[in-house]
C-alpha cells in the first residue's frame, strides 16, 4: 500500500510522550535502524519506511510510509493501538482508530472524528480499504 499511517499517543486532551521502547518492542525484530533512518522489514517484499524521533526515549507520535501487508505488521500496529491514549489516522477513514476503548477520553475534544475501536490488525486493514 502507498500511503502514510499516523499513530499519536494523548493523555487528557494532550500530546502524550510515551517509552520509544515501547514502539520497538512492537515491532519486534522487524525495526531496523539504516543509514536513512529506520525500516520495519519482515522480508524482500514486506516493508515499510518509519519516521520519529526514535534516537529520543520518548515520542508522542510517529509515521510509517507505505505500509506493509505483512500479517505480523498489523499485529504490532494493533499492540501499539492497545496503549491507554494511542490512536491511529490514515487517509481516507473518517475516524481515529484505536484497539484501547479508554483511549477516546484521552483525545482533544477538537479533533473532529469519532473514534473506532477495533480487536485485530485485520480489522485495521479493512477499515483501511473502506
Amino acid at each position: 500500500m502507498s500511503f502514510d499511517l499516523f499513530l499519536h499517543f494523548f493523555s487528557e486532551g494532550k500530546p502524550q510522550l510515551v517509552a520509544t521502547q515501547l514502539v520497538k518492542r512492537a515491532f519486534g525484530s522487524a525495526f531496523v535502524e539504516n543509514d536513512r533512518g529506520f525500516d520495519l522489514k519482515y522480508d524482500a517484499e514486506n516493508f515499510s519506511n518509519v519516521y520519529g524521533d526514535f534516537e529520543l526515549e520518548l515520542i508522542d507520535s510517529f509515521m510509517i510510509s507505505r505500509p506493509s501487508m505483512h500479517p505480523e505488521f498489523w499485529s504490532s500496529v494493533l499492540e501499539v493501538l492497545c496503549q491507554e491514549g494511542a490512536t491511529l489516522v490514515a487517509p481516507g477513514v473518517g475516524y481515529l482508530v484505536t484497539a484501547n476503548p479508554s483511549s477516546e477520553k484521552h483525545v482533544p475534544r477538537d479533533v473532529g472524528m469519532p473514534i473506532q475501536c477495533v480487536k485485530t490488525g485485520n480489522e485495521i486493514v479493512e477499515l483501511i480499504r473502506n
